[in-house]
């Protein structure tokens, strides 16, 4: 496979797909719910920010120490007896919302698994000239869902480690000043590539799974071996659609802050009722949040669409990268 022509190729080829069949993104919207669709959304929560409070990072350790605390701890013991015994009703109440929010998180979980599986089956297929539906993705999915489900719990646990280990990083060599902020820079750098690595081996560990028929360790030894013998084709690759990803997250914040905006700008020009404003608000608000859907769901869809590509391709042939291809067209030409 020559470097540019293949993502021109398989980039082409995975735009037609996700146009033209659009039950792929039901799929992806909620494999984004899972937050699966690679690191990209990941290493921008990650990289956001990092000196100062980096979202999950220094959330993590936060959470940590005021977990780990007592007084805080106590704190919450000692008011949800106080509920308890001066108000059961309301206690009632509560163990009720959260009975129904667990049941609800634990739909979604279900969902975005069965969404993670169905959406490679159904681009297999569609490869393979067929039509598949959400429903045939779905059925399929439920026969590998608890070997893929412990495959993202087992990557979410090594994603809470990178992320405890690098505030604790950002916490311990902050006093260190200039050559702290260099080495934690180091140690980003190094798991954000750990992050890239772990995200392609998994996502092509669950292919192996479950268009294979591979164990759990079958598959992640095949995937293992996929990376090392194509390691610079899959970094270029992950470069490349974490750009088309930040692209994406900008048009969605975009159309965020135009919705959040858009009313004020009607009160600053016209006076206008407070329950039409109210209304617009709403209806901006909605309309943002279909747009942010509509958006992801296509994006991720695109992903995945790219990678099961490549990784079909991958069962007949071997990728050779730009910068491979590059510098073997550099080597050609100073031997003339």
């Amino acid at each position: 496979m020559e470097g540019t022509s293949f993502y021109k190729s398989i980039l082409k080829k995975a735009w037609n797909i996700t146009k033209k069949f659009k039950s792929l993104w039901f799929f992806g919207l909620f494999v984004a719910i899972l937050g699966t669709s690679g690191s990209y959304e990941i290493m921008s929560r990650v990289i956001s920010r990092p000196t100062t409070k980096p979202g999950i990072i220094s959330g993590t350790l936060e959470g940590l120490q005021n977990g780990l605390s007592g007084s805080g701890t106590m704190s919450f013991f000692q008011g949800l007896w106080q509920v308890l015994t001066n108000d059961p009703q309301t206690f009632a109440l509560m163990i009720i919302i959260l009975v129904i929010s667990i049941a609800i998180t634990i739909f979604f979980i279900w969902l975005s698994v069965i969404s993670q599986i169905g959406i490679i089956k159904n681009i297999n297929d569609i490869t393979n000239s067929k039509k598949p539906t959400i429903n045939e993705g779905i059925d399929f999915a439920t026969k590998k869902f608890w070997p893929t489900l412990g495959i993202n719990i087992v990557l979410r646990i090594i994603f809470f480690i990178i992320f405890v280990i690098l505030g604790w990083a950002l916490i311990a060599w902050s006093p260190f000043g200039g050559l702290g902020a260099a080495a934690y820079y180091v140690a980003l750098l190094i798991f954000i590539v750990v992050i890239f690595i772990l995200s392609f081996v998994v996502r092509a560990q669950i292919y192996y799974l479950t268009l294979k028929n591979l164990n759990v360790f079958g598959a992640l030894k095949t995937a293992f071996n996929a990376f090392r013998k194509n390691w610079l084709v899959v970094l270029e690759l992950t470069v490349l659609l974490f750009a088309i990803y930040t692209i994406a997250t900008f048009i969605v914040a975009l159309v965020g802050a135009m919705a959040i905006t858009f009313p004020l700008i009607l009160l600053f020009y016209y006076t206008i009722p407070a329950w039409l404003t109210s209304l617009l608000s709403v209806a901006s608000l909605a309309i943002a949040i279909t747009i942010s859907f509509f958006i992801t769901s296509v994006v991720i869809s695109f992903q995945w669409v790219v990678w099961v590509l490549f990784l079909n391709q991958l069962n007949t042939s071997r990728g050779l990268s730009g910068i491979a291809r590059g510098a073997k067209k550099l080597l050609s030409y100073i031997r003339k």
